[in-house]
């Protein structure tokens, strides 16, 4: 999949942001579950989606970060450095950590994997494609605040009774090998648009691919940058 990225900085706090012509545009939002910049960035791309959802469509695909031999009990030099920097990412994305992810990670006692809920956001979007970023949100709520385990079934059943889903059903789906082989098929996505770090940002107009955001990025500077293209 050959798309062109053209990487765009924004310094100008803009108003106002408007699409000409009545055209739309698509963000195409490439996170991970267990990516804490994520977890700050998701208020931020929620404020974006209403202030300008007559103008973009949303999708949101997730890019593998912690898969096969990766997934596990969290290393002592990844819990160390997550000590350090999770209070760096409460204040600059202006989230919470809760006590049970805290003192998780300071027994070492968090699992870590993308899989699990990767399947389950695809299996959601099969029901609810239009909330698939707010069910990532809810999911990475429930690991980074609550510290759950996501490799249990009751964390998902949980959050899908707030978006009215047969549980039955949607385990069966999220678990099946349809939903797994769409998993693949998000990381190889990832993959094809150059992506390895989380969050980053997509804007496809006008048939062109920009990469908005590579990182972590406030509103202003989100905004900025999309009037820059659009403009």
């Amino acid at each position: 999949m050959n798309r062109l990225l053209i990487f765009i900085t924004g310094l100008l706090l803009l108003t106002g942001l408007k699409i000409p012509n009545d055209e739309r545009a698509t963000l195409i939002y490439i996170y991970d579950p267990m990516c804490g910049w994520c977890y700050g960035f998701s208020h931020i791309l929620d404020s974006f989606e209403s202030n300008h959802k007559d103008d973009f469509d949303f999708e949101i695909i997730s890019g593998g970060m912690v898969i096969g031999d990766r997934e596990g009990f969290i290393r002592n030099d990844l819990a160390t450095y997550l000590e350090f920097s999770y209070p760096k990412v409460e204040e600059i994305a202006h989230v919470k950590y809760g006590d049970a992810f805290i003192n998780k990670l300071r027994n070492r006692e968090l699992w870590l994997t993308s899989s699990t809920p990767t399947q389950a956001l695809e299996a959601f979007k099969k029901y609810n494609f239009e909330q698939a970023k707010d069910f990532a949100a809810d999911m990475q709520k429930a690991f980074f605040y609550y510290g759950r385990d996501m490799r249990d079934t009751n964390v998902y059943i949980e959050i899908i009774n707030k978006y009215k889903i047969n549980e039955a059903e949607f385990i069966t789906l999220m678990y099946s090998e349809e939903i797994k082989n769409e998993a693949q098929m998000n990381y190889q996505t990832a993959t094809n648009y150059g992506i390895s770090g989380y969050p980053s940002l997509i804007m496809e107009f006008k048939g062109k691919y920009f990469l908005i955001a590579r990182g972590f990025i406030d509103y202003a500077t989100l905004e900025s940058t999309i009037y820059k293209i659009i403009k």
